[in-house]
């Protein structure tokens, strides 16, 4: 999981989200701030789905490009 978050936070346009965010390994930790920041807890709670989806796109991004999807997709009706 730490790979998928990790992979999340060095999309480019999520890091135009933020003015400043670092993921601490050791003690398992992200800091941050937004570049248009409205409250803290709805700061948090953005920040945290954000991450959240991108850790699911990147789960399932082998699934979706997998040979066997591909071909049904260009495959006739055989």
């Amino acid at each position: 999981m730490n790979g998928w978050m990790k992979s999340t936070l060095s999309w480019p346009y999520i890091r135009r989200l933020f003015s400043f965010i670092t993921a601490d390994d050791d003690v398992e930790m992200i800091e941050f701030e937004l570049a248009k920041p409205i409250d803290e807890q709805s700061d948090l709670d953005f920040a945290e789905e954000v991450i959240a989806q991108g850790m699911v796109v990147n789960w399932l991004s082998p699934q979706y490009h997998s040979v066997l999807n591909t071909a049904q997709f260009f495959s006739n009706s055989e």
